[in-house]
């Protein structure tokens, strides 16, 4: 009797932790698949008109718990819905940080009129759904004026209102800027001065106690014997040339015509009473020379030569007639 009582006893109390446990199980799912209604306010206070584009930051209440216990929550539309665009709303949450006293979120009204903030699913990080809200009815004002009559139509183009910078330092800037472009061509210039035109000739010390002509005539010797011609490099030997030429007339006409331009030497001979043989006779020279100097223009070695013969001729027929002096015995008759 006893033995019989007892395996009674054993079997009830086994029935009863079976109970038990399916009621745990069962209650646990039921957690599980309950889903709790959330109410949705204002962050802070909403301004008195609302536009569409406005940025409104809302709070859901009573979600501290579930910050903390689920974290990851994720916030979205109901499937059947739409997306969010869909129904006029940007949304983007804020729901990683544990520290916050509830779940927060950015909404932007992306369409005017009177519009609700949809209900939203409150998810964990697995995906399961433990929460929803509640939708917020608002009224939504247009950016656009109801009395414009182009409401539909796109706004022409209008010129920018204000500069980034001020306009002084933006006329200061484009000064510097004009001025270092002109720095960067003037040392083009000197660098092509440099290696490109032909260097000086040395003048003998001996040489600078004679004449303009004498120093002249010995320059374009030296030029000769420098054999530009054969080397075909004719812009150095015009350039020479050139120069030789403008220090002649530079020193028998007394002025500074190696730094005037042909034009100005030929109208400053004119007041000299230059001959027209001889000014016209110099245009052609310097003609002659410029188109080999500041062009792509190929002479022939024929042609050089008579520009370097045309220079000599013309200190020669244009120099200082030298006189001789007269020398007597001291007798008187």
């Amino acid at each position: 009797m006893l033995i019989k009582y007892g395996i009674l006893r054993s079997a009830a109390c086994l029935a009863i932790l079976g109970l038990l446990c399916m009621s745990g199980v069962l209650a646990q799912s039921n957690a599980e698949d309950t889903v709790l209604d959330f109410s949705v306010d204002f962050l802070y206070t909403p301004p008195q008109k609302i536009f569409a584009g406005d940025k409104l930051f809302f709070k859901i209440k009573n979600t501290s718990y579930f910050i903390k216990e689920k974290p990851g929550i994720s916030i979205g539309p109901f499937p059947d819905q739409g997306s969010l665009e869909e129904q006029g709303w940007s949304i983007e949450t804020k729901t990683e940080d544990s520290s916050l006293d509830e779940i927060q979120f950015m909404a932007i009204p992306l369409k005017a009129g009177k519009v609700s903030l949809p209900a939203l699913l409150l998810n964990d990080k697995d995906g399961h759904t433990f929460g929803r809200t509640k939708p917020i009815a608002l009224e939504i004002q247009s950016v656009i004026d109801p009395k414009d009559p182009k409401a539909n139509q796109l706004a022409d183009m209008q010129p920018p209102v204000s500069l980034a910078f001020p306009v002084a330092f933006v006329i200061a800037l484009c000064l510097l800027g004009i001025v270092l472009i002109g720095v960067v061509f003037y040392c083009i210039y000197l660098i092509y001065k440099k290696w490109k035109l032909p260097k000086t000739i040395a003048i003998d010390k001996n040489i600078i106690q004679k004449s303009e002509d004498e120093v002249a005539l010995w320059a374009l010797l030296e030029l000769e014997k420098q054999d530009l011609i054969s080397k075909e490099k004719y812009k150095a030997y015009y350039f020479r040339t050139s120069e030789i030429l403008k220090q002649y007339i530079g020193k028998r006409y007394e002025f500074d015509a190696p730094e005037s331009t042909s034009i100005e030497i030929v109208e400053k001979l004119e007041k000299n009473v230059l001959s027209l043989e001889y000014l016209n006779a110099l245009r052609n020279l310097f003609s002659d020379m410029s188109m080999v100097k500041f062009s792509d223009k190929k002479p022939d070695a024929k042609n050089a030569k008579d520009v370097l013969q045309s220079v000599r001729d013309f200190v020669l027929k244009t120099r200082k007639i030298k006189v001789q002096p007269v020398l007597t015995n001291g007798n008187s008759s």
